[in-house]
């Protein structure tokens, strides 16, 4: 049996990796203020180094799967040049989504609540455009509030608690 390449895979990986080291020589590039006393956690690069480094590794590893002819899922379903129907509202729920929190909430609102509702609606309205889901209904909504109140109480300590940044809304 040959080794096929998939170069969607391998494409995204590539530029993944180029961008993620971008970021990353770029954070690390940004004045670190020690010089003034400033704590490292404080440095104005320190977020963007730690997620260029991510995206890098995750580029990396997306590259290798590629050249060893792996996918997430070897076989059917869309891939980047072929699109059904559901990708399509996949695809405009998610930029939906994002456009409703950065644009009309973000700011406005206190922050923890408002992060909460993104990241439940998300979660609710991914799964159920998700025609796979196995999930009942009652459990995917006490499983999104849980993710949803966790992930944005946790965002909220990163940020205020650990990189000092000041978050809209004190909540």
């Amino acid at each position: 049996m040959t080794r096929r390449t998939n170069t969607t895979d391998l494409v995204a990986g590539i530029v993944a990796t180029l961008i993620g080291t971008g970021a990353l020589a770029g954070a690390l590039a940004m004045p670190r203020f020690t010089e003034r006393g400033a704590s490292p956690f404080t440095m104005p690069g320190l977020t963007p180094a730690i997620i260029g480094a991510i995206v890098t590794a995750l580029g990396l590893l997306l590259m290798l799967r590629a050249w060893r002819g792996g996918t997430a899922d070897s076989g059917a379903g869309p891939t980047i040049a072929r699109w059904d129907a559901s990708s399509a509202r996949r695809m405009l729920f998610t930029v939906f989504v994002v456009v409703l929190y950065g644009v009309g909430l973000f700011g406005r609102l206190p922050f923890v609540p408002v992060t909460a509702l993104f990241i439940f609606l998300f979660t609710v309205g991914s799964e159920l455009l998700n025609e796979e889901r196995r999930l009942p209904l009652p459990a995917l909504v006490v499983r999104a509030l849980i993710l949803a109140l966790a992930g944005a109480f946790l965002v909220r300590f990163v940020f205020t608690d650990i990189f000092l940044v000041h978050l809209p809304g004190a909540l």
